[in-house]
């Protein structure tokens, strides 16, 4: 029984001993803890502040781009009105040069030159109509032509305006985030102080 007791007296440490070594390796696994999450932290600071990086580069892209697009859009607007007035001026000179030769045509009918039978009038009055018609049908394309463009700009621009109004939609619920993550931070912070 002998050997049982100096067994028992080596594993058999003082309390106090025992007690301080529990301590230092308490303190010690707390101190890792604490460098861990100031890692942990700064990691996330560093992250945060790349995300706010990228964040802003890519909201002034997105200005640059914008403003890039309205300002060919007010170039292209001002170059717009001469050629309106110059396509009307030749719409107006196409118009009166019509309205010329169809009264040159009924003049003739009226005055009886060049036509020595019945047939001839009413051939020259068919082509009066034709003209006429011919002249209508163009006036409607040229109508729907313009409205199919105008149409066109006013989608391209809603769909413009519905984009944008995502965007902008997307950068506040970001910008949301971004103030809840920093009071939740800022808690946390006061928290630990």
């Amino acid at each position: 029984m002998v050997p049982n007791l100096l067994i028992e007296e080596a594993t058999s440490i003082d309390p106090q001993e025992e007690m301080r070594r529990d301590r230092e390796q308490l303190l010690s696994e707390l101190q890792r803890i604490r460098d861990d999450r100031t890692e942990i932290e700064r990691r996330r600071d560093d992250l945060i502040r790349r995300a706010r990086q990228l964040q802003a580069r890519t909201q002034n892209m997105r200005n640059q781009a914008r403003d890039m697009w309205k300002k060919r859009y007010f170039e292209e607007k001002k170059l717009t009105t001469p050629l309106e007035d110059q396509a009307n001026r030749l719409r107006d000179e196409l118009e009166s040069y019509h309205k010329r030769m169809v009264s040159t045509m009924t003049s003739r009918v009226k005055e009886g030159k060049n036509i020595d039978t019945p047939d001839a009038t009413q051939q020259l009055n068919l082509r009066i109509q034709a003209t006429r018609m011919q002249h209508e049908i163009e006036e409607l394309q040229r109508r729907v032509d313009d409205s199919k463009m105008k149409l066109t700009a006013e989608v391209k621009l809603r769909s413009q305006a519905e984009a944008e109004l995502r965007a902008m939609k997307a950068e506040l619920t970001q910008r949301k985030l971004n103030l809840s993550m920093t009071r939740t931070q800022q808690m946390g912070h006061q928290m630990v102080s």
